[in-house]
């Protein structure tokens, strides 16, 4: 968000009158290395690259938890909507974020 700020700075934009918006991927599963195998099989089924490696961002990847935790982190740096997307449309990772993510944030 600084860099977002530095540009209506620049720009002159009034900064507090922009909706700070978040899209993030989702991969859940029982445990974080489950959901890192899981967000790299599903990426590997598309034309995109090699994702990044496991210690760089990837988006809400891991157990509900962590993703729970991704939420909060995104709150505390000021997003006002963030909008989340299963990997591929992944049936898991859906059946996840309604049954336990978002009735934990409701």
């Amino acid at each position: 968000l600084g860099l977002l700020e530095a540009y209506c700075g620049t720009f002159g934009t009034d900064f507090d009158a922009i909706e700070k918006t978040v899209l993030q991927t989702a991969v859940i599963r029982d445990s974080a290395d489950a959901a890192h195998s899981a967000y790299e099989r599903l990426r590997g089924e598309t034309a995109a690259a090699d994702p990044p490696p496991r210690d760089e961002h990837r988006g809400l990847v891991g157990t509900p938890e962590d993703v729970l935790e991704g939420l909060e982190q995104f709150d505390n740096l000021g997003a006002e909507m963030v909008m989340v997307r299963a990997e591929r449309n992944d049936p898991e990772t859906i059946e996840r974020l309604a049954d336990t993510v978002l009735p934990s944030i409701s």
